[in-house]
């Protein structure tokens, strides 16, 4: 928090504090130090007690230092608090009263810092006084900054010029906020949406893709180098006031302007929740996310693979069963469809095409615990469709971290994993997890990775640790279903199908399926990665 806290050590804090309790306050403790000690701990108190979210407690404490700092006549130790109780009522929507406790700070301190003139700047930008905040924020700029209170500055700069109608300013302000600091963070939407504003879409584009890894892209430059004429690329970036999705192909670019984020997940939600259900025939929701995601594109000319890079709670629902038109055909019957984390990781990915020899075809491990018998007849399909000699399946207490450790997964093009996983810890092993920073230790550099009965939470982790593409579902599919689909899936792929092709056929196979026509049983699997196979 920077609450300017003097390094005590926490007992002697605590026993200030004890002091003041017992005294019931009633008893004037006559050192100057013991009060700056108090006032301190008070301070302490309330930094640990933001840490968990504790905003009344924190308050309390607040206001006790501050009181404290008054009766010592430290108006820059009082100013400092001031600004900590105005930005708690900010955070909490009481921009009113905050601006009282920043107005209380600037006029204590004969020489207010940078913290009280940047956080009075922005309470004013939100009750529409503009042009004060910008006399905040331009005094501010002239306090001795660090990079990343310059680029706060100038942030709060670039929103007020916005707001007055002052673009090209506001632009070069933002620009100058983003030299000022490399963090990602919520400038970048800002500035995309600017740039859209300004009829910049090209621009746009590579600001929003910057702001998903940190990254620079150039627009040319992919659509030159990495796409090729059978593929267009959409693109999707959700903002608090509006959202935007981009449609690229080779040699065409076009903008459209969506709902905020918050009615775009509130209906990812909805579909998501009937899709995941095996008995559901609901489709309102889905059919509403369809018109919404691909309505503004249904007049361009149709491309045989669509790849989707989604942002927020849209990367969690699968485009698969979207469906298409009066007759609902959903969109899997029509092209296949690819997910990228980030139009920016495909030049990486493209670079791992050579980088590795693969000695073998596939490992699997399946079922560990014992449990999944499905799993187990998955993985015996796998053996027997597989080229011979190129395959090792590791089954129960075999299908371990020590298996793990032993084999050397570099040398297999497929890895895949019949086992299941849990968001935030890892692939469920005999023994334990493959957690994901075990991963990124050990560089997974096969050519496809697949989690048939893993949360696709994982796979962003293998595509970090190195695999150019995975295979996984969002939610857990039923494992009847999914043998049957990985079945035809490998089936596909050993005769020299790519992976985004054969995950397409095997996914149509199991929708013709009578027992295995709902959704549920198919939908949920997607590819992620590079689709160039």
């Amino acid at each position: 928090m920077g609450l300017g806290t003097h390094h005590l050590g926490a007992a002697v804090a605590f026993l200030v504090l004890t002091i003041l309790a017992t005294s019931g306050d009633s008893e004037p403790i006559r050192s100057r130090s013991a009060l700056l000690d108090a006032a301190a701990a008070h301070q302490a108190h309330a930094d640990r007690d933001l840490s968990v979210d504790n905003r009344r407690r924190a308050a309390h404490h607040l206001h006790r230092a501050l009181s404290l700092y008054r009766d010592l006549g430290r108006r820059d130790l009082e100013a400092r608090v001031l600004v900590e109780l105005g930005h708690l009522h900010r955070v909490e929507g009481r921009t009113g009263l905050a601006l009282s406790f920043f107005d209380r700070a600037v006029s204590v301190d004969v020489r207010p810092g940078a913290r009280a003139l940047v956080e009075r700047g922005k309470a004013l930008s939100e009750l529409g006084e503009h042009e004060r905040a910008l006399s905040d924020f331009h005094r501010a700029s002239r306090s001795g900054l660090s990079g990343g209170e310059r680029a706060a500055v100038l942030y709060g700069t670039a929103i007020s010029l916005d707001e007055l109608g002052r673009l090209s300013e506001a632009r070069r302000a933002i620009e100058l906020s983003l030299q000022a600091s490399k963090d990602v963070d919520e400038r970048f939407a800002f500035y995309a949406d600017l740039l859209m504003r300004m009829g910049e879409i090209a621009k746009a584009f590579e600001v929003s893709e910057q702001a998903r890894t940190g990254r620079s892209v150039s627009l040319r430059a992919f659509q030159e180098e990495l796409l090729d004429d059978d593929t267009r690329l959409l693109s999707y970036f959700l903002g608090d006031e509006r959202s935007f999705l981009w449609s690229v192909t080779r040699g065409t670019l076009s903008a459209h302007e969506l709902p905020a984020r918050r009615s775009i997940e509130r209906l990812v939600r909805e579909a998501r929740r009937d899709l995941s259900t095996p008995l559901s025939r609901r489709v309102i929701a889905l059919e509403k996310v369809s018109r919404l995601l691909l309505g503004p594109v249904a007049g361009l000319t149709m491309k045989p693979r669509l790849v989707v890079v989604s942002d927020g709670e849209l990367s969690a629902l699968p485009f698969a069963p979207l469906p298409l038109g009066s007759d609902r055909i959903p969109l899997v019957n029509v092209l296949e469809i690819v997910r990228l984390p980030a139009a920016t990781l495909l030049p990486e990915l493209r670079s791992r095409v050579q980088r590795t020899r693969f000695s073998r075809t596939v490992a699997v491990a399946a079922d560990p615990s014992h449990g999944l018998p499905a799993a187990r007849r998955e993985a015996a399909s796998i053996e027997a469709i597989a080229p011979s000699g190129q395959v090792e399946v590791v089954y129960g207490k075999q299908a371990s971290r020590d298996w793990i450790a032993r084999v050397e997964l570099g040398s297999f093009r497929v890895l895949h994993f019949a086992t299941h996983g849990a968001l935030g810890r890892g692939i469920a092993l005999r023994d334990g997890f493959l957690r994901l920073d075990e991963l990124l230790e050990r560089r997974v550099a096969a050519e496809l990775v697949v989690l048939s009965s893993c949360d696709a939470g994982l796979a962003r982790g293998f595509l970090e640790a190195g695999a150019r593409r995975v295979i996984a579902s969002y939610w857990a599919v039923d494992d009847e279903a999914t043998a049957a689909l990985m079945k035809v899936f490998y089936e596909k792929l050993f005769s020299g199908a790519s992976p985004a092709t054969a995950l397409r056929e095997a996914q149509m196979m199991l929708r013709r399926t009578p027992r295995f026509r709902s959704p549920y049983y198919w939908a949920g699997f997607e590819l992620r990665g590079d689709w160039a196979f």
